[in-house]
């Protein structure tokens, strides 16, 4: 079944909108977006699911050509296979950044409507007059379009923050991050100068090198403090690197109860959280892909594989021995307070929160994770100086960007099963 969104982006204002970003993490978009939308003048793109089990997600960005306030256009929509639906838009000023020149950030005011309809129908205006954060308006696709007005104001639905509990006395902290290159295993950005230069344009995703960043900065943090950290952080492509970095090894194997805190910061999507991919930089978008290194990659075993998804914990707990083996292996080092952190977009919406559920079920441990985009908010300064790639915040529950991941704050918790 294809997921399809139809997006009208009205400009009611008298400033033509000059297209500077997009992304579309998930599906295709035709026809393309449109360079600029002259005063008056509705554009009109269809946006559609591509792989199975996948809805579609995207965003846009227009600067208002003229504006004083050097204004910024934005909308999104979120349609997933599962779960509720979301349209967003937004009107702000845009950045300056330390040198002088405009930055476009993400939106991060947006105001939410909901539409349960397998295709819809969404308009965005770009009114006359500045939208007071919090209350800009997009259209919720009505049963039949022709009886409803274009534009229909709702409120987001309250976010459910679950703050992480301080082990004591704490346990080790172990932070992995995953292996996302190009399909050569190279940088997705040869040098600084492209990959500012996709951050600008809204074409940019994080990579090996920003999650190894992001882990660092909490593992350098902690062992300042004194905290029981490992030797470094580990990198990850599959399970076995997973396992190993868990349990150790032969030589070195790990103390039993000793493990407190897991972060894992990845890319993920509801249903399959990756323990490796791969970035294909275009043009005019970069796309993710999960659970493989290489589109000529062939299938793995269950101990190679590169993702979390029901196919690997079906194993864990199957009945060939080898699976059962490694599971009772983890969790003889993890503690009775032990908790994983998944840092990574949508591993517990919809149908991923049933996974969420049995990886916790599987290894014994509560498992956190989040429901909607994590996001990453590098600071740079065009056209080659990248200062930080390690800020993330999550908008729903930690909405102000800092350095690290220990500070998101989740909004799923899965507690393992009880006595």
């Amino acid at each position: 079944m294809t997921i399809s969104v139809k997006c009208k982006v009205k400009n009611a204002t008298t400033y033509p909108l000059k297209l500077r970003w997009h992304g579309v993490p998930y599906g295709i978009v035709s026809p393309s977006f449109p360079s600029s939308i002259e005063p008056g003048t509705t554009a009109t793109w269809t946006a559609e699911s591509n792989a199975t089990f996948c809805g579609t997600e995207g965003w846009v960005g227009y600067e208002l050509l003229g504006d004083t306030d050097h204004t910024y256009f934005a909308v999104y929509w979120d349609k997933p296979f599962i779960a509720s639906n979301a349209y967003k838009q937004e009107r702000a000023p845009m950045e300056t950044l330390a040198d002088g020149t405009r930055g476009f950030p993400m939106p991060e005011r947006w105001t939410q409507t909901l539409s349960e309809d397998d295709t819809a129908t969404v308009t965005y205006t770009c009114s006359k007059e500045p939208v007071v954060p919090g209350s800009a308006t997009a259209a919720q696709a009505p049963s039949n379009p022709a009886e409803a007005p274009d534009d229909l104001t709702a409120t987001a639905p309250a976010a459910t923050c679950v703050e992480l509990s301080a082990p004591t006395p704490p346990g080790t902290t172990v932070f992995l991050y995953a292996r996302f290159d190009d399909a050569n295993g190279a940088p997705p950005w040869p040098n600084s100068t492209s990959e500012v230069s996709a951050m600008v344009e809204g074409r940019w995703d994080p990579w090996t090198d920003v999650f190894k960043e992001v882990v660092e900065y909490d593992w350098k943090t902690l062992k300042a403090k004194g905290l029981p950290v490992d030797e470094s952080p580990w990198i990850c492509e599959s399970f076995l690197d997973f396992a190993g970095a868990l349990t150790g090894s032969e030589a070195k194997p790990r103390k039993e109860n000793s493990v407190g805190r897991i972060y894992l910061v990845t890319h993920g999507r509801p249903g399959l959280v990756a323990f490796s991919g791969f970035l294909d930089v275009q043009p005019t978008n970069t796309d993710v892909y999960l659970g493989r290194l290489s589109p000529t990659e062939i299938a793995r075993s269950n101990e190679e594989s590169r993702r979390i998804d029901d196919e690997l914990l079906l194993w864990l707990n199957g009945s060939d021995g080898t699976g059962p083996a490694y599971r009772d292996k983890i969790r003889k080092v993890l503690r009775g307070d032990a908790a994983l952190v998944i840092v990574s977009c949508r591993a517990g919406k919809g149908m991923g929160s049933l996974d969420m559920k049995r990886l916790a079920d599987t290894l014994m441990l509560d498992v956190y994770a989040f429901s909607e985009e994590v996001r990453y908010e590098p600071t740079f300064y065009a056209p080659d100086q990248i200062v930080h790639r390690d800020r993330t915040l999550y908008p729903k529950c930690s909405p102000a960007p800092e350095r690290g991941c220990m500070h998101l704050v989740p909004d799923m918790r899965i507690p393992k099963p009880g006595p």
